[in-house]
């Protein structure tokens, strides 16, 4: 594991929640910042096509291949400014270097997630 001193620095001028949901950043276990979602995200654009039929006791399970198209909504590169965003967003789009996906969850003791410690990247 690299030194922390040794680790490039990237200075955010601003960060930005573009899931749903809120994001909670904790520094081991006490919370350092609080994001709030964005109810108007990202989104993939999903190709549904039905495969097949599941036949269970009466009732028939349609069953469907989905094939993951653009990414719709997403800002424009902004030098400084890191977006939250869904791991399968942020795979989706490797050349962007701007987003943060959140990695190392904090849970409660029934397992509900409350925020993360850290973010990856898919590309930097």
């Amino acid at each position: 594991m690299l030194e922390a001193s040794s680790l490039p620095v990237l200075v955010a001028s601003k960060l930005v929640n573009l899931t749903p949901h809120q994001v909670v950043l904790y520094d081991g276990d006490t919370p350092v910042l609080s994001l709030k979602g964005e109810p108007a995200s990202p989104r993939l654009q999903e190709d549904m096509d039905q495969v097949c039929v599941i036949k269970f006791d009466d009732i028939d399970i349609p069953v469907h291949k989905i094939t993951l198209g653009a990414v719709n909504y997403l800002p424009k590169f902004v030098p400084g400014v890191y977006l939250i965003v869904s791991r399968m967003l942020a795979e989706r789009v490797p050349e962007r270097t701007d987003l943060l996906v959140p990695v190392d969850m904090v849970r409660a003791p029934d397992g509900r997630i409350l925020g993360c410690r850290g973010f990856t990247v898919v590309n930097l």
